[in-house]
């Protein structure tokens, strides 16, 4: 299931991994499977980095409390959460982010 989600506005964003390349029988690397959750004023989002060379890590950063509540991308729970996942990978797999 996490390998197959659409949402990559949060982990994935800022990766440079193809989300789509499994349905169109090209391979992505990074590969990442994540699963994403929203509440009011909370944002979740959990994954598998693959970066070839350098192995595989879980990741999973969440926010609450936030006061921006809008269904957007670009809501600042949502690019908390990329900007950790960025650094997290930046950090442990060697991603330029």
């Amino acid at each position: 299931m996490m390998g197959r989600q659409h949402f990559l506005d949060q982990l994935p964003r800022w990766l440079g991994g193809d989300g789509y390349a499994q349905y169109h029988g090209r391979d992505s690397d990074p590969w990442i499977a994540n699963k994403v959750g929203e509440l009011d004023g909370l944002r979740a989002d959990v994954a598998l980095v693959r970066r070839r060379g350098h192995g595989t890590i879980a990741v999973a950063v969440f926010t609450d409390g936030g006061r921006d509540r809008r269904e957007t991308v670009d809501c600042e729970g949502t690019l908390a959460v990329a900007e950790c996942g960025a650094a997290i990978a930046a950090e442990l797999l060697g991603l330029e982010v």
